[in-house]
């Protein structure tokens, strides 16, 4: 290979390639953007790599390793990964954790309240933050293209994450829409709701009132009951404290 200076530069003698280390002139003028300071022996361009702290005219840019392409070159060395893409790529990793927690901590919460009186709505809330933080996860991820593809393993925890997520907010939402009917009978708890309104209510959860009788009469209610609620079978359910 010989050195090939721009021709805006000095001619050098023949044979002549600067040392490591060697810099232009500063009086000299800058050289054409992407000027091939290298050429083989045919006078074709050589390729270079695409470090920071080797400049092109030095002949270590030079690529000296690596498959030959098929037109016979040298094929030329990808550019440098820089640090800041990493970061960005690792800081979206990790929102897309936090999204995941988030999610999670939403769903469960909706199932488990979706069982009580109050329902689960409320909890939904934690569900769209960690929607959201996905969402902007794979924006900032994407912006990091110029990092290579993903490691197998990063991609295998974004897709189980992405996976635990369907399948618990289809559960939370399911629990939410649809809570479960607790039955009219004997032995159920009830709560009173906004108004005059009042609700059966699982046993489990936050209650005020117990039917204790099924009666056909209000009247046959024991003493002890403070009021009764007429349930789907059509009998009067006895209510105490509870």
């Amino acid at each position: 290979m010989r050195f090939n200076p721009p021709t805006s530069w000095p001619d050098v003698p023949a044979g002549w390639m600067p040392p490591v280390g060697w810099m232009p002139n500063p009086s000299w003028p800058p050289a054409p953007a992407a000027w091939p300071f290298w050429l083989s022996d045919d006078g074709q361009p050589l390729p270079v790599t695409f470090a920071p702290d080797v400049p092109a005219w030095d002949p270590r840019a030079v690529v000296q390793s690596g498959s030959p392409s098929a037109a016979g070159t040298w094929p030329l060395a990808a550019p440098p990964v820089s640090d800041d893409a990493l970061h960005a790529r690792r800081r979206a990793l990790v929102m897309f954790g936090i999204g995941v927690a988030a999610f999670l901590v939403g769903a469960v919460s909706a199932i488990l309240a979706g069982r009580s009186s109050s329902g689960g709505w409320i909890w939904t809330g934690g569900m769209i933050v960690g929607a959201g933080l996905f969402v902007r996860s794979l924006v900032q991820y994407r912006a990091t293209r110029t990092a290579g593809p993903a490691k197998p393993r990063s991609v295998a925890l974004v897709a189980l994450g992405l996976l635990v997520c369907v399948g618990t907010g289809v559960g939370a939402l399911v629990s939410v829409v649809n809570p479960p009917q607790v039955p009219h009978e004997a032995g159920s708890c009830w709560t009173t709701l906004k108004g005059d309104s009042i609700q059966a209510v699982p046993c489990s959860g936050n209650h005020q009132y117990k039917v204790t009788q099924l009666v056909d009469d209000q009247a046959a209610c024991p003493d002890a009951s403070v009021f009764y609620v007429t349930l789907d079978s059509g009998k009067i359910g006895c209510l105490v404290d509870d």
